[in-house]
């Protein structure tokens, strides 16, 4: 019962720190404040977060991998996209210096972060892997 709870809170604390703010993709939330940022990364549940910026090709071309990904894994990832462009502070705050540039937290800590694109079997391992090993 706690953990259904616990999972109810954290989706109302994402959904009121992306502001029901969504991408295209309903399943993929786009941070609209920046304000909880550290409370959504604390989740039980893997975060992957996508710095991206509008201008960017690549940033483009990544996300229908991520739309992907979500669709196969559901509730057990959560995916956050970040417009640098947007948020600055945490674009420096994680020393982004190119992108596309996507980080996996998991309980708060970052457990993986990398520029450039990824396929999904790639991101699925990733994720599987950190989440084993917890």
């Amino acid at each position: 019962m706690k953990l259904n709870l616990a999972v109810i809170m954290l989706i109302g604390i994402i959904l009121i720190s992306c502001n029901n703010k969504k991408s295209d993709n309903s399943s993929i939330l786009e941070l609209s404040k920046s304000d909880n940022f550290d409370e959504i990364i604390k989740s039980d549940t893997p975060v992957l977060i996508d710095f991206y910026a509008d201008w960017c090709k690549p940033c483009k071309q990544q996300t229908p991998i991520l739309k992907e990904l979500k669709n196969e894994l559901k509730d057990n990832l959560i995916i956050i996209k970040v417009d640098i462009d947007k948020f600055p502070e945490l674009a420096n705050r994680h020393q982004i210096k190119s992108i596309p540039y996507l980080v996996i937290y998991y309980k708060g800590s970052a457990q993986w972060s990398a520029v450039g694109m990824h396929n999904k079997t790639q991101l699925q391992t990733l994720i599987e892997n950190i989440t084993k090993n917890k």
